[in-house]
């Protein structure tokens, strides 16, 4: 049971610290960050969940 709670304690610091990457590269007028930016963060975030996935399950 623990190791699910560190998992989404690992997942909720990623998602935040991607969304802070995104939001302040500064290359639109909104603030937030390119197409790349957001493809980039999904690959990341994928490549996450299979090596915490495996490594829980």
């Amino acid at each position: 049971m623990e190791y699910l709670l560190y998992a989404g304690l690992v997942f909720a610091v990623l998602i935040g610290s991607i969304g802070a990457m995104v939001a302040t590269t500064k290359d639109t007028a909104g603030g937030y960050g390119t197409v790349g930016d957001g493809l980039l963060a999904l690959v990341v975030l994928g490549f996450a969940v299979l090596t915490i996935g495996t490594s829980v399950f």
